[in-house]
């Protein structure tokens, strides 16, 4: 469509099942839309017999107002014979839009760690703050590249291989969320391997083993002891039952409400 564009027609638009959609205002402004509803800026443009294409941001980071300024910016350019490409890097308005990692994982800890586990998003927080943060903290979100990445995982390798593979995933969930907001058009992280292969425990307990243990769990302590006959009876997990409090304790059954579970469902034991 060629009709000037509005923020209510931007928002209105969905994002398509496949392929793109872009929407056209003014000054040969485009924003393009993918299945992934990322949102992107560009202007296209003829300089010296070209035709070109520059890529000004992603929405709604620059909103359109902005979009429009920069726009207008880059038709006075042309007009004056210069190649927006070659001042693209220095200018103001692009230095001002800079939206640094560290203040996007700030969004994404507002608006998305708060549907995690507390637990888990307390691990996320702590992990991206002591590990992450302090390397990849500064850098401009849509200049991250894969080596930055890359040497941080290494970083942590060294000293807690299985902590970086948890950073790693850390990091490719958050970016993928940015993705999902339109703050960037693709994930850096994508296609980075995992630092260390995590070995799946093969050895599953036979009904012998666990009669053995069942049975010499009598020589532990008391509360030992009873913890593991319990979790060998009702198949729950470790914290659910060492955090079992006498009111989830029924005659005939035993309930563990959902903020206690790991799946966040409520548990019903007979």
């Amino acid at each position: 469509s060629t009709m000037a564009l509005t923020e209510k027609i931007i928002k209105d638009t969905p994002a398509p099942v496949k392929g793109r959609v872009t929407l056209t205002d003014q000054n040969s402004l485009q924003l393009r839309i993918t299945p992934s509803d990322a949102r992107t800026w560009s202007v296209q443009y003829r300089h010296a017999g070209r035709m070109l294409k520059l890529t000004l941001g992603a929405y709604p980071a620059i909103p359109l107002k902005m979009a429009r300024q920069l726009a207008n910016g880059i038709k006075v350019q042309l007009a004056q014979g210069i190649d927006p490409q070659g001042v693209k890097r220095n200018t103001s308005l692009a230095k001002a839009r800079c939206v640094t990692f560290k203040e996007y994982f700030h969004d994404f800890e507002a608006r998305h760690l708060k549907t995690l586990k507390p637990s888990s998003a307390r691990e996320y927080s702590r992990v991206m703050n002591k590990d992450i943060l302090p390397y990849l903290g500064k850098i401009n979100l849509e200049e991250l590249v894969k080596v930055d990445i890359i040497r941080v995982v290494d970083r942590i390798d060294k000293r807690a291989p299985i902590l970086a593979n948890r950073a790693l995933q850390y990091i490719s969930k958050f970016l993928n969320w940015c993705v999902g907001r339109g703050y960037i058009e693709h994930s850096p992280a994508h296609g980075i391997p995992k630092p260390q292969k995590e070995r799946s425990r093969t050895h599953v307990p036979t009904l012998e083993d666990m009669h053995t243990i069942y049975i010499n769990s009598d020589g532990l302590l008391l509360p030992q002891s009873l913890a593991i006959k319990l979790l060998i009876l009702t198949g729950l997990r470790k914290s659910e039952v060492a955090n079992l409090k006498w009111s989830e304790v029924f005659k005939d059954r035993i309930e563990i409400e959902a903020d206690r579970s790991k799946n966040n469902r409520k548990i019903m034991v007979p």
